[in-house]
């Protein structure tokens, strides 16, 4: 089954998700277990948009609307749990608070 759930708001809650998937990380411009900051890498087709610092709000949640997009249609192939984990932890390798 797949759903696409709208949410707005400046509050992190995800009342309609079990624990395991919910993200949950401080204010950040990269989040952990995000690849490229959108898809979740244990579960690639769940998606987060706009869980960043919002710095550079429209820019960045076009650039995430438009990875989503392509991946959800099959566009882009997403790399390996593994490549996209080091490609995660290359991030964090820049940013270490």
């Amino acid at each position: 089954m797949d759903a696409i759930i709208l949410c707005t708001s400046h509050q992190r809650h995800f009342p309609l998700l079990s624990d395991e998937p919910i993200l949950r990380t401080s204010n950040r411009l990269y989040p952990r277990k995000l690849y490229k900051g959108v898809l979740w890498i244990d579960k690639p087709r769940l998606v987060y948009l706009g869980m960043q610092d919002q710095y550079y709000t429209f820019n960045m949640l076009y650039a995430q609307a438009w990875l989503a997009r392509d991946v959800i249609l099959c566009r882009s192939a997403l790399p390996a749990p593994e490549a996209m984990r080091a490609d995660s932890d290359a991030w964090f390798a820049r940013d270490p608070a």
